[in-house]
């Protein structure tokens, strides 16, 4: 049997119709990258908090790139990240 597809921007609008009553607010990034494979949300909660939710092959995840925001550009030095998310801060930061 042969593997469906995803498109993960499809996809991303069906969850914001799924669980948009939920939280204050869900829309798709207009800053980070989104494509076919990957789409990021912003998810403002009804608590008033903020976060960017990356929605892939893997599911659901806090985007790494809302912890760089969170606590400044010197959190690259003090936090785990994988090699890939570090190619996506630096996208996003014109680093």
């Amino acid at each position: 049997m042969e593997e469906e597809e995803i498109d993960f921007k499809v996809e991303a609008g069906l969850v914001i119709e799924d669980i948009g009553f939920t939280v204050e607010s869900i829309s798709i990034s207009k800053n980070l990258p989104c494509s076919r494979e990957c789409v990021y949300l912003n998810v403002l909660t009804k608590e008033r908090k903020s976060l960017c939710i990356e929605l892939s092959v893997l599911g659901f995840r806090v985007s790494p790139a809302v912890l760089l925001y969170c606590c400044g550009l010197n959190c690259l030095a003090n936090c785990l990240f994988s090699a890939e998310d570090i190619d996506l801060i630096e996208k996003i930061t014109d680093r």
